[in-house]
């Protein structure tokens, strides 16, 4: 009531209700790195990734744990919709990791995302840099799979794109170049 009678009687110059938002209340973070930092730029341009930001194709393997189920497939059929055509899923079988990471070195894969999951659901899933590494792990929660999506189950026909923002930190930025590298780097935007 009080700020709407003061707005009433200033008219256009009443001073406009100050939002909060998580960008303006956010605290100052010294491992925020910004876009200039020569450091960050030399690491970037001899770490491993920087083979795939020069206009190397990625060549994924997919693959699950050793017995998938269902759920698992259908996660991987979702996220073969998802990713470009550069991914191919083999079925584990009985084959020790060790062993696929082997197979996938020789036939000149750059990384490998395992689906792992627990009680029937998939719960997370490991992305390997292929041939010496880093690996990630990440965690999955609340999927949602295409067949209860409202479009068709078809792969689109412009290749997918990502777009990775607030990836601000040397970690963020090491986690971001490294999902980049499962996607082509020819932006259509």
């Amino acid at each position: 009531m009080k700020r709407k009678k003061e707005t009433e009687a200033l008219g256009d110059k009443a001073p406009k209700p100050y939002q909060r938002t998580l960008e303006n209340t956010r605290e100052v973070d010294e491992t925020i790195v910004t876009g200039e930092d020569e450091e960050v730029l030399k690491d970037e341009e001899c770490d491993e990734f920087a083979s795939y930001f020069d206009g190397k194709p990625p060549k994924v393997l997919i693959t699950t744990a050793a017995k998938p189920t269902k759920v698992s497939k259908m996660f991987i059929r979702d996220l073969l919709l998802v990713l470009p055509r550069y991914c191919h899923y083999y079925n584990r079988s009985d084959f020790e990791l060790k062993k696929i990471i082997g197979f996938a070195k020789r036939r000149k894969f750059t990384a490998i995302i395992m689906i792992n999951e627990d009680r029937k659901e998939v719960n997370s899933l490991y992305f390997v840099h292929l041939p010496d590494g880093p690996t990630f792990h990440f965690r999955v929660s609340n999927i949602r799979p295409a067949t209860k999506s409202i479009r068709k189950k078809k792969r689109p026909a412009a290749p997918s794109e990502l777009m990775l923002n607030n990836f601000t930190t040397r970690l963020g930025l090491r986690v971001g170049r490294a999902l980049a590298t499962i996607f082509p780097q020819k932006p259509d935007f």
